[in-house]
């Protein structure tokens, strides 16, 4: 493409190229293999990258998708399992808050582009307090008045045995 205007010697000559989505690449930044308590948000906003043969896509459409909330998944800032969001400068397409629903398990988060089959996955697990469980400071005796030796210490597990720090 070019432009020119009367009486001038040169045009201005563009270079422009269309790109098919199904020839980019969409690929997990940040944000995968978090975890976060039921109802509370992620702390890292999922990141997708958008390339062609390797070189950085900016302003494409990237769609973040959470499975049903019939089980587990979670909303975006807008209240919604999907939301679009364009590719910046570098190619990189973040998405708003995510917070998990009140449903415990492990799914996947995919974000993708319009015509290209290849998603990206991001995989999250809501955690949920299964138990409270004592770890220090048991047994003890005291005198009636009297005060225990030791702290009494106990922790949060969920529901693959790990503590969660969040309660304390």
């Amino acid at each position: 493409m070019s432009a020119t205007i009367s009486g001038g010697s040169e045009p201005a000559t563009f270079s422009l190229t269309n790109l098919s989505t199904s020839v980019l690449t969409i690929v997990s930044v940040d944000g995968s293999q978090q975890r976060a308590k039921v109802g509370t948000p992620f702390s890292t906003q999922l990141e997708a990258g958008v390339f062609n043969s390797g070189v950085r896509v900016g302003g494409a459409s990237v769609t973040f998708t959470a499975p049903s909330l019939n089980g587990a998944s979670g909303t975006f800032a807008n209240g919604r399992a999907t939301e679009s969001d364009i590719t910046d400068s570098n190619g990189h397409a973040t998405s708003s808050t995510f917070t998990a629903n009140a449903t415990l398990g492990n799914y996947s988060v995919s974000a993708t582009l319009s015509g290209n089959p290849t998603p990206a996955a991001f995989t999250l697990m809501n955690l949920a307090p299964v138990g409270v469980f004592a770890i220090g400071g048991t047994p003890q005796r005291a005198s009636v008045s009297g005060g225990f030796a030791h702290p009494l210490v106990a922790t949060v597990l969920d529901q693959n045995g790990n503590p969660m720090s969040e309660y304390r």
